[in-house]
């Protein structure tokens, strides 16, 4: 079970880093909404990277099924 706790770590650790650019200086000085800042911060970097986006997409969709595969295997291979 120890895949589901790197996981879980790895998740937390990425939602502290999307948080983290939601909330900016400008944003509590101005009193916006600073998660909407940082959504408009990621469109914009997409928007300006649209190349490496599409990339990146097309392998994290070649590459999501064989994680789970794979975390599939792990977790059955634990069990039995």
């Amino acid at each position: 079970m120890w895949v589901l706790t790197i996981l879980s770590w790895l998740g937390t650790v990425l939602a502290f880093l999307f948080l983290t650019l939601s909330i900016g200086e400008h944003c509590l000085l101005s009193h916006t909404y600073p998660i909407a800042s940082g959504l408009y911060y990621l469109s914009e970097f997409v928007e300006e990277h649209s190349e490496l986006t599409k990339r990146t997409l097309q392998r994290l969709i070649y590459v999501t099924p064989q994680v789970t595969r794979f975390l599939d295997t792990a977790i059955n291979w634990d069990s039995s």
